[in-house]
């Protein structure tokens, strides 16, 4: 996609990669142990901004049942709660006008978002 596309499909994306870059900038990389535990620390920071400040549309840290062929299991909801076995977390979710759904998967160290878990994402 290109900005401009990007930016009609998902309108919150400049919000949240501003509220994603203020959550990492007031957290102290030294305070933690490992990146892991850095991310763990963004990723909470994020969703406590997210909740405190709510917008029509954004969500942080749902938790979605995954399909059918995954689990065995025929969800009556999609949505479940955090942590649930066959579950996916989504980080940040922004439901758009239209039928696109922004799904905002925060990366905070070297490694990127791999193919499978863009699929299982998209699923």
């Amino acid at each position: 996609m290109t900005d401009a596309q990007l930016l009609d499909a998902c309108p919150a994306y400049p919000e949240v990669q501003g509220l994603t870059n203020l959550a990492a900038s007031t957290i102290d990389l030294s305070d933690n142990k490992t990146p892991a535990t850095y991310g763990t620390a963004v990723h909470t920071k994020l969703c406590d901004t997210i909740r405190a400040t709510p917008k029509s549309g954004l969500r942080s840290e749902v938790s979605l049942l995954k399909i059918l062929h995954e689990t065995g299991e025929s969800p009556q909801e999609q949505e479940t709660s955090y942590g649930r076995l066959g579950s996916i977390r989504i980080d940040v979710l922004e439901s758009t006008s239209s039928s696109t759904v922004c799904v905002y998967d925060i990366n905070t160290g070297k490694s990127g978002l791999y193919p499978g878990r863009s699929a299982e994402i998209a699923r």
